[in-house]
């Protein structure tokens, strides 16, 4: 039961008291490449309609793909019947925010499911769709934190070159910047010049037929990079192929300048396929996920420049 002393007034405006409350908060999700999951449990003190902070958290790394099984195992033993949530099959994760006493405003179960979805759409790679969740949304400090809590900062990093350069449409141009991911004041796409891993979506694949690819791509199939200096359109594109020949379009065009920068030099960069999502009714471009490495001018590779 909440005691007198969890009661704070919120405003005139309101004309009455908030009564703050404690919840939890799971997040389950995969990296399809490590074929591993991640199960996060958070709890949450709801301070007020805008704000909350997170009193503890708790991972466990599962072996393997997660599945709807160990989803409802948790909202049937652990969580119990005042609960939301959902499971996201086409990226083996799910989210589940649960309660005792007092049930969160709807606003706020609408809050928490977005960030839900898009958590786990980020960590495994759908970075893309994961940012359509956050569009005009109202992201608060208390947002900052969560993602400080659940995401590293070289995902948040690479989430916001994403938001910046990568080939989206949003509704809302300004609903994302380095205070809301908790990441240095610096220009992201560094990120793409650098020695770390990172998750890029390929351009185009809804023209030339490319889309009717999708379906037999495997997660870890390598992808080559290839630098394409005598396109007449872009002399800094740089195309995506399987080993086999198949195309699937281009590095998203405010990425490839980067790349192709580092191609110039002597360096490349390695791919593979990080998450393939077989739902025909997301955008294509959205539904591949590839991650790149850049190699260096000593290590061994292929490198691919016409």
């Amino acid at each position: 039961m909440t005691s007198s002393h969890d009661r704070i007034y919120i405003s005139k405006e309101k004309r009455g008291w908030f009564i703050m409350f404690k919840a939890t908060f799971l997040l389950g999700a995969t990296d399809f490449l490590k074929n591993e999951g991640t199960i996060l449990e958070l709890e949450i003190q709801i301070i007020n309609e805008n704000s909350y902070k997170i009193l503890e958290k708790k991972v466990q790394t599962i072996k393997g793909e997660l599945s709807q099984g160990s989803y409802k195992n948790l909202t049937n033993k652990k969580i119990g019947e005042l609960f939301e949530g959902g499971f996201l099959n086409d990226v083996k994760g799910f989210y589940i925010f649960s309660w005792e006493d007092i049930k969160p405003a709807n606003s706020q179960l609408e809050h928490f499911e977005r960030l839900g979805r898009a958590s786990v759409y980020f960590y495994s790679g759908a970075l893309g769709l994961g940012l359509s969740y956050l569009d005009d949304m109202d992201l608060t400090q208390s947002d900052s934190l969560f993602f400080a809590e659940t995401l590293s900062e070289d995902l948040r990093v690479n989430i916001y070159a994403e938001y910046l350069y990568g080939n989206n449409n949003f509704k809302n141009n300004d609903f994302l910047n380095t205070f809301i991911l908790n990441i240095p004041e610096e220009n992201p796409k560094k990120l793409f010049s650098g020695d770390k891993p990172f998750y890029i979506h390929p351009a185009g694949l809804k023209h030339e037929k490319r889309i009717f690819s999708i379906p037999f791509l495997k997660v870890g199939d390598n992808i080559i990079l290839q630098h394409e200096t005598n396109n007449i359109h872009d002399p800094n594109a740089v195309r995506l192929w399987t080993p086999e020949g198949i195309d699937l379009g281009y590095v998203p065009r405010s990425i490839a300048s980067s790349l192709a920068f580092h191609i110039r030099n002597g360096d490349w960069f390695d791919g593979r396929v990080a998450l393939v999502i077989q739902d025909e009714g997301i955008f294509p471009d959205k539904r591949v996920a590839v991650r790149v490495e850049k190699k260096s001018k000593s290590g061994s590779g292929v490198r691919v420049s016409i």
